[in-house]
Formats: structure tokens, sequence, C-alpha cells
């Protein structure tokens, strides 16, 4: 009976250790919340857009304004 518990409980800590290694290694979920600032590389942010805006509009002046809302 003795031997028995020892398998279970290795089976037990096996399980878990399974589990946490699972957990460590899951892809990070996509951020789907709007985000118009220009830097964060989220599916919403403008970060590619500021980086194309000199091919989408050649030869004209790019102005970038930094405003912060409260």
């Amino acid at each position: 009976m003795f031997k028995n518990s020892k398998v279970a409980i290795g089976v037990i800590v096996g399980l878990l250790v399974l589990q946490v290694l699972f957990e460590a290694y899951k892809p990070k979920s996509i951020d789907w919340e709007p985000d118009y600032t220009q830097y964060p590389k989220k599916p919403y942010a403008t970060y590619i857009l500021r980086r194309q805006l000199s091919d989408l509009f050649p030869n004209q002046p790019i102005k970038r304004y930094k405003y912060t809302y409260l």
C-alpha cells in the first residue's frame, strides 16, 4: 500500500509540473483594445501608420503633434 501512494504522489507532482510548464509557455493573448498612441504594436495601435506616412504622402511634410488627454 505504501508503494501505491508513492506512485500516486509522483503522478500528481508530475501533472502539476506539466501544468506549470504549459502555463509558462502558452502564447500571450492578443489585446484587441483600441490604442491610438504611436508606439505599441497592438492590432489597433498606429505604429504601422506612423511608419508608413512618408510613403503614403510623398513630398509632403509630416507634422507630428504630441497631445496628452486625461
